[in-house]
């Protein structure tokens, strides 16, 4: 059976661990969703569906705001008038200050172990091992009237298996391999772009991708591909299919990100 003085030890140091972690938790929270980043990958680049993060945030806050109610009530302590539920890193920075008297109740190993559980999950989010999620573009669904602000992002080395497209504001929102080209023709709607041919010269293809991915792409590098890569990048009648080289050119970033 864990003493309290381990308790409180682990207490401790699972609230510098979320302390630590926050930041780049909420800054991938409250980042504006531009065009498509595959140029430049962020760290948000790796970061799973924003629902995933709001049932993270909202459980974390439920537990600080329960001690430190709890310390309040039963503690004699300095006025803590500033501090809110919704202030994690006020509740983080205080709640240590009584981590020996926390360690000493009745269910402190279980919320102990709850937190620690939260922790790690928190920075699994924050630093997730494997996986890789370059951009596909702005999310083509519409909420209340309003269009959805997250990015689409392609999952590599994810546990969604077969939702291969998943909104990163939203996990909601996800597409199978199987609705690429559907997928690509939203995505064309949702920057007011007319949607594309699927069958495109080198020249064109070219053109589109370098609109498409921020990045200047020659119909040279296109006919290289072609020439060293996979079936579904090669020309047929002098046309390539524009979602097929799209979708590779994706899981081609995504092994350099991972790299």
């Amino acid at each position: 059976m864990t003493s309290p003085d381990e308790l409180q030890i682990t207490l401790r140091a699972t609230l510098a661990a979320v302390a630590g972690d926050w930041d780049a938790l909420m800054d991938a929270m409250h980042r504006s969703s531009g065009g498509p980043t595959i140029g430049s990958p962020s760290k948000d680049v790796r970061l799973p569906g924003g629902t995933d993060r709001l049932d993270l945030i909202e459980a974390i806050r439920r537990w600080l705001a329960y001690w430190v109610h709890s310390v309040q009530d039963e503690v004699a302590c300095a006025a803590t008038g500033g501090l809110y539920a919704n202030d994690v890193y006020a509740m983080v920075a205080w709640l240590p200050e009584h981590a020996e008297w926390i360690a000493n109740q009745h269910d402190a190993p279980e919320e102990v172990e709850l937190l620690v559980k939260l922790a790690k999950r928190l920075h699994g989010i924050v630093e997730p091992a494997g996986v890789r999620r370059p951009a596909v573009g702005p999310c083509p669904h519409v909420i209340d009237g309003q269009p959805c602000y997250g990015t689409v992002r392609a999952q590599f080395g994810h546990e969604h298996g077969h939702r291969d497209l998943i909104c990163d504001a939203n996990s909601d929102h996800a597409w199978d391999a199987l609705r690429w080209k559907q997928l690509a023709r939203d995505i064309d709607a949702r920057a007011g772009r007319e949607t594309a041919d699927d069958k495109m010269t080198g020249d064109d293809l070219a053109a589109w991708m370098s609109e498409r991915f921020g990045r200047s792409i020659q119909p040279a590098t296109i006919r290289k591909w072609a020439s060293r890569y996979p079936e579904k990048v090669k020309a047929t009648e002098g046309k390539y299919d524009r979602v097929d080289v799209t979708a590779w050119y994706i899981e081609r970033e995504a092994e350099r990100i991972g790299a």
